[in-house]
């Protein structure tokens, strides 16, 4: 190969690896990623199959706010029984443990009508969203200790039992 085109290939390469360094200099940085507790698990012994959900609270930092929500699945739901009366998940914003926000969904109705499905903080798998939604925020004053944290209070249907609250571990804190 003659001197000439060494040194044209060299500048070639040399052009292009100037050029893929401007690009992933002017790119964008990737949002911060959730924050999420590990997935927390219930069989629950209803009417029909035993519903089994798992549930996790995640908790985000965006444009000043923090923002809070489950998500999770269900499997054996369904059936020609309603398995639930209520089981409504209820979502908190914390700081250091002190509730700043917090709001409540109805899960009941896609439990009892889907035998599986899966919810986030769009809503479920099959009705697209709730009407009261997943997420709770609230505007971010001061840094650190802000955590996603929740329960779910339940009532089996027709076991004379009532309702009961399967509390559920939080989020790890983000700033």
């Amino acid at each position: 190969m003659s001197h000439s085109f060494k040194k044209i290939g060299v500048t070639v390469l040399a052009g292009a690896t100037f050029m893929t360094g401007l690009a992933f200099a002017g790119a964008p940085q990737a949002a911060a990623a959730d924050t999420c507790s590990a997935y927390q698990s219930n069989e629950f012994d209803t009417p029909g199959y035993n519903v089994d959900v798992k549930i996790r609270f995640c908790i985000r930092k965006s444009g000043g706010v923090h923002l809070a929500y489950a998500e999770g699945t269900w499997g054996d739901g369904g059936g020609a029984v309603a398995n639930f009366e209520q089981f409504d998940i209820h979502v908190r914003v914390e700081r250091n443990d002190v509730v700043k926000h917090e709001t409540t969904c109805s899960l009941s109705g896609d439990l009892n009508l889907y035998d599986s499905g899966s919810f986030d903080e769009n809503g479920t798998s099959h009705s697209g969203s709730l009407h009261c939604g997943f997420m709770s925020s609230t505007t971010a004053s001061g840094t650190g200790g802000w955590s996603a944290d929740g329960s779910v209070r339940y009532n089996i249907n027709n076991n004379g039992d009532g309702a009961h609250t399967w509390d559920l571990g939080g989020s790890p804190t983000i700033g």
